[in-house]
C-alpha cells in the first residue's frame, strides 16, 4: 500500500525532530563516522580468518573458505558461517567477541570445521535461535547422488551438531531427484524453519523452491506437498531452460512467507522475482502479484536484454495493517562492464512502490545505485533496513545495499562496496561519501578481490560484512569480516547471504 497523507506527514516531522536531535552532533564527526570502518574492531575495523588442516608432520595446510552469512547472539558475539575446500567441501564456523578478537570457548580457539565422510557439504544462509543453537542451511551432496537442501544445527558452543535436530543434527530435503540449494533461510516464531533457493523439477529446469521445517528439524507435512513447495515463473516459455532461483526469503508479521529472486526469459535475461505463500499451508496468495495468468507471483525488469538479479530481500513493516513495504536488491545486467546494483520496494500486493525511487527504463520505478565511478560491473548481494533509535524517527527506515565491484585503479580487482538509500530512495549522502563506501582487504597495495556475501547489525550502531578476501596471487580466498559505524540505528531481518 502507498503512504497515506497522514502517514507521509508524520515521516516529515519525523524528520525534523531527527534533523534537531543531530543538531548538537559536531559536524565533523557526523561527517567521518558514517559509513566508516570501525577502529576498534580488531585494529582496524578488518578481520580475517585462515582455516587449516593438518598436513605432513607438523606442517597444516591453509583451506580456502568464504563467508557466506553472519548473525550476532544475544551477548554481542559475532558468528560467521561459510564453506572450505576441505575433501569435498565442509561447513566453516568462527565466533567473534565484540572487539572482533576470536572467542576461544568456541570449538577450537574460535573455529568450527565440519565433514560428513564423502559428502560435499555448502552454507548459503544461517540463523541464531533464542536458546543460542546456530542453524545453518545450504546444500548435501553424496557421491555421485544429486545436491539437496541441507539444514544443520550446532549447539551454542559451536562443538556438536544437535543431535535432536532431523536426523542426528542434519535435515536433507529432496524436490524430484535433481539438483536442489537453499540460498536463504527465516526463523519463524515458532522456531520452524524457511528454507527457500531452487529446486530442479526436471533435468535442467529451476524453480524457485521452499522447505518448511519445523523447530525439531523434521519436514512440515501440512505445508505444501510433503512439505515442499516448487513455484514455476516460465516467462521464457516452455521449451527453454528457465533456470528461475530464489536468493531470499522473509516472514511478514501475519505469517505469509515472501520469497524473491531472478526469473529467466531467455539464456542471457532474467528479471526479478517474486512470490508470496501462506506459511501455514505454503498456497500461493492470489492477492500478491502482477502477473494475471501466474497469482501470487511479480516481476520486473530493469535493464533490457541482459541478465536482473534479485540477491537479497527485507520487509519494513510498520505494524501489519498501516504499513508494508517490501524490498529488493540485486543487480541490472550482471556481468556486464556496466553492471549496477538496484533497489526496488514493491508494495504489500506485489505491485512496484512509485513513491520509492525514480522511473526508469521499461516504466520501473527503483534507485539505481551507480556506486563510485571509479568502480565497474558492480553487483548488490546483500541487504539490511536502518531504523534510527529515535522514537520520533522510528519510521524512516533506510536500505543499505552491499556487494562488490571490479575497480578501475587497481587492475580491476573486486572491493567490497555498500550504499545506503533514504526512504524515499535518493542517495544518503550523509553516509560514506555521496551514499556510498568501498571496503578492502588487499594483501599488498590495491592487489587481491575481495567480495561481501552477507551483512547484518549488532544492535549498537555497527553494521557488519562479511564475504572472502584474496591471500596471495595464486586466488586463495579466507573469511573477510569488516564493521563499520553506522550511528543511532538499528537493523532488521539481517541474517541473509547469497552468491550470485
Amino acid at each position: 500500500m502507498h503512504l497515506s497523507q497522514s502517514f507521509t506527514k508524520s515521516l516529515s516531522c519525523a524528520a525534523l525532530v531527527a534533523a534537531s536531535a543531530l543538531a548538537g552532533v559536531p559536524a565533523a564527526w557526523a561527517a567521518t563516522v558514517e559509513g566508516q570502518l570501525d577502529p576498534h574492531f580488531s585494529g582496524d575495523g578488518r578481520a580475517v580468518v585462515q582455516f587449516h588442516e593438518p598436513g605432513p608432520g607438523p606442517i597444516y595446510l591453509l583451506l580456502n573458505s568464504v563467508a557466506r552469512a553472519v548473525a550476532v547472539q544475544s551477548d554481542g558475539k559475532i558468528v560467521v558461517a561459510g564453506d572450505t575446500n576441505q575433501g569435498n567441501g565442509s561447513i566453516a564456523l568462527a565466533r567473534f567477541n565484540v572487539d572482533g578478537s576470536p572467542d576461544t570457548s568456541f570449538g577450537t580457539q574460535g573455529e568450527r570445521l565440519f565433514s560428513f565422510g564423502t559428502a560435499t557439504l555448502h552454507v548459503r544462509a544461517m540463523v541464531i535461535q533464542p536458546d543460542g543453537k546456530i542453524v545453518v542451511a545450504g546444500s548435501y551432496q553424496n557421491s555421485g547422488e544429486d545436491q539437496d537442501f541441507l539444514a544443520i544445527r550446532f549447539n551454542a558452543d559451536g562443538v556438536n551438531a544437535d543431535l535432536g535436530f532431523g536426523t542426528f543434527g542434519m535435515s536433507i530435503t529432496d524436490f524430484a531427484g535433481y539438483n536442489d540449494l537453499a540460498t536463504s533461510m527465516a526463523l519463524g516464531s515458532d522456531g520452524s524453519l524457511y528454507l527457500t533457493g531452487y529446486e530442479t523439477s526436471v533435468a535442467g529446469d529451476k524453480d524457485f523452491g521452499l522447505v518448511k521445517l519445523q523447530a525439531n528439524g523434521v519436514v512440515d507435512t501440512n505445508f505444501g506437498t510433503q512439505g515442499k513447495v516448487g513455484v514455476f515463473f516460465d516467462q521464457g516459455g516452455s521449451t527453454v531452460n528457465n533456470n528461475d532461483t530464489a536468493y531470499g526469503v522473509a516472514l511478514q508479521s501475519d505469517g505469509k512467507v515472501v520469497v524473491a529472486g531472478y526469473v529467466s526469459l531467455s539464456s542471457s535475461e532474467s528479471e526479478f522475482g517474486l512470490m508470496r505463500v501462506n506459511g501455514s499451508t505454503g498456497a500461493l496468495d492470489t492477492g500478491f502479484g502482477n502477473m494475471p495468468s501466474r497469482p501470487g507471483r511479480s516481476v520486473a525488469q530493469y535493464g533490457s536484454s541482459c541478465r536482473d538479479y534479485a540477491a537479497a530481500l527485507k520487509i519494513n513493516e510498520i505494524d501489519s495493517v498501516s504499513f508494508r513495504r517490501i524490498y529488493t536488491a540485486g543487480t541490472t545486467c550482471l556481468g556486464q562492464s556496466f553492471s549496477t546494483g538496484v533497489v526496488a520496494a514493491f508494495d504489500d500486493d506485489g505491485t512496484l512502490d512509485t513513491s520509492f525511487g525514480s522511473p526508469q527504463q521499461n516504466g520501473w520505478y527503483y534507485q539505481n545505485i551507480n556506486l563510485d565511478i571509479n568502480y565497474s560491473r558492480k553487483n548488490f548481494t546483500t541487504m539490511v533496513l536502518q531504523n534510527p533509535k529515535d522514537s520520533w524517527a522510528y519510521q524512516l527506515f533506510k536500505p543499505i545495499a552491499a556487494g562488490f565491484g571490479a575497480s578501475n585503479q587497481y587492475n580491476n580487482n573486486y572491493d567490497m562496496l555498500l550504499a545506503r538509500m533514504n526512504f524515499n530512495g535518493s542517495p544518503d549522502t550523509t553516509f560514506g561519501s555521496g551514499g556510498q563506501q568501498a571496503v578492502f582487504f588487499n594483501y599488498a597495495g590495491g592487489i587481491g578481490d575481495d567480495y561481501a556475501y552477507a551483512s547484518t547489525m549488532d544492535g549498537n550502531g555497527y553494521l557488519l560484512l562479511v564475504g572472502s578476501r584474496q591471500r596471495n596471487s595464486s586466488g586463495a580466498t579466507d573469511f573477510a569480516i569488516a564493521r563499520l559505524l553506522v550511528s543511532d540505528s538499528i537493523f532488521h531481518d539481517g541474517f541473509d547471504g547469497h552468491v550470485l
